[in-house]
């Protein structure tokens, strides 16, 4: 239990609990914990998610146990969701027995959720997720990662696809998350936002990824040009805000941020404000994924061994579980990238 950078109340957080799972599994596969341990564990993580789960008419899904604008604190959302489903996969994919059975059956119900029971509403011809009930927005993050989970759950047949489910156009869904991509500068938050973020950047990435395998290529020049917006000789910073080149000419005030360029008729006004731990976790993420292959992967590569120093000196002891769950899963996924590449004469 903690407190949250939204909520001061210490209590528990099912986001935090899918980057936890996902962190197990990572941590399982490189031999860093015994297969006992990680049971146990995993043991522990579904009960707390069978106590923080929102029962809804079709499924289950989570929620922040938080009021967030709009919305109240049992309201569920489906980048939570998303995040604690990808994690219930990953688990599944070191358990067995009666362990997988009941993280399998978390899974099937959120996923019942995110098909049948997430308000969607119409989007570039496709009906995709918005980001809650009460806030009905279609937000290119919450969409990537939707689009993710169905994919992942369909190619290992978790949920098998009703005929009503089928519509679910989620791979669709995702080309048009990525076409949303704007040349030299990257992904706003959504078409009628102007904020560009990293963590929410980095979801975007490791969603695509993985759903767009045949465009793969595209995603990584596409993620190397937007993610490298948030890096300066001082670090990485965490949001960018983009304004037509004459509104920002026609805004005095917005030049009191010392990170500020033109690019393309747009200018990127940046806060000055330092990564964020989750965004860290999410950058190494996507950082461990795309060093594996790829046009950038040398990119990445040199990036692996900065950022994980990065979120070791700064960030480790952040004690808001939400924070420090993305970085656990970011480190586990790196120290996995590393020991799978690692010659027979390395160390």
């Amino acid at each position: 239990m903690s407190a949250d950078e939204y909520s001061e109340a210490p209590q528990l957080h099912p986001m935090a609990e899918g980057k936890y799972m996902s962190s197990l599994a990572a941590l399982q596969r490189t031999g860093v914990v015994k297969t006992d341990y990680s049971k146990g564990r995993l043991r522990q993580s579904v009960v707390r998610l069978e106590r923080t789960a929102v029962p809804q008419r079709n499924g289950i899904a989570w929620g922040l146990g938080f009021s967030f604008r709009e919305a109240s604190a049992n309201e569920p959302y489906v980048i939570t969701t998303c995040i604690i489903v990808t994690g219930l996969l990953d688990a599944m994919e070191i358990a067995d027995g009666e362990d997988r059975d009941r993280l399998a059956a978390l899974a099937k119900g959120a996923l019942t959720w995110l098909l049948d029971g997430a308000r969607r509403e119409p989007w570039n011809g496709i009906e995709v997720p918005t980001f809650s009930q009460s806030i009905p927005e279609v937000v290119f993050n919450v969409v990537a990662q939707w689009s993710y989970v169905l994919t992942r759950a369909q190619d290992i047949d978790v949920l098998p696809l009703s005929e009503r489910n089928q519509t679910a156009d989620h791979r669709g869904a995702a080309t048009a998350v990525l076409e949303q991509f704007r040349p030299n500068v990257g992904w706003t938050y959504g078409e009628l936002s102007t904020r560009l973020d990293l963590l929410h950047t980095c979801y975007i990435g490791n969603a695509l990824l993985h759903t767009l395998p045949r465009r793969r290529d595209q995603v990584e020049r596409a993620l190397l040009v937007s993610t490298t917006q948030f890096l300066s000789p001082h670090g990485w910073f965490d949001r960018f805000d983009m304004l037509g080149a004459e509104d920002a000419i026609a805004q005095p005030r917005r030049w009191n941020a010392r990170t500020h360029r033109f690019l393309d008729g747009a200018a990127l006004f940046g806060f000055d404000r330092p990564a964020r731990p989750w965004s860290v976790g999410e950058l190494l993420l996507l950082a461990a994924t795309s060093a594996r292959s790829g046009a950038t992967a040398q990119f990445w590569v040199r990036q692996l061994q900065p950022v994980a120093t990065l979120a070791i000196g700064k960030y480790l002891e952040t004690k808001q579980f939400r924070h420090s769950m993305h970085l656990a899963h970011g480190l586990a996924a790196v120290l996995e990238a590393l020991r799978q590449d690692r010659k027979p004469n390395q160390s």
